[in-house]
């Protein structure tokens, strides 16, 4: 009979701020949480500055993958967003949006930040024939 120990995916909380975000994006996406507005809907280019935004924790109704992270020519640092709406949203389906470093972020940004602990799927770590 053999036995398997299978790792199964999972993910790390990461508490928030403009800095322990781009340290989480050195090691890979990060999913973000995020308050869209009809602003965003109709987001094409350019950095996404989110001023309509509440800045209240309980008002983030969607999800955002972060995969990196620079600053603009204004000298904004900015998180580049991929969404989940295809490539005819946004810029080919991926954003800027500026990191607030005020309170919960851009839209909420900081209210839950999370990065994957192991990998896309299960995988056998140990296998034991007995």
């Amino acid at each position: 009979m053999n036995k398997f120990t299978l790792e199964l995916p999972g993910y790390e909380e990461i508490v928030a701020d403009r800095v322990s975000l781009r340290r989480a994006l050195r090691d890979g996406p990060v999913s973000v949480s995020f308050k869209v507005l009809t602003d965003f809907e109709e987001y094409t280019t350019g950095t996404y500055m989110g001023t309509s935004c509440e800045t209240d924790s309980n008002v983030v109704n969607h999800t955002l993958l972060a995969v990196g992270y620079d600053t603009d020519a204004n000298g904004n640092e900015f998180v580049i967003v991929k969404n989940t709406w295809g490539t005819s949203w946004g810029n080919n389906g991926y954003a800027d949006v500026y990191v607030n470093p005020e309170g919960f972020g851009t839209c909420g940004m900081f209210v839950e930040v999370n990065k994957a602990t192991a990998g896309l799927g299960s995988r056998i770590v140990q296998s034991i024939s007995g």
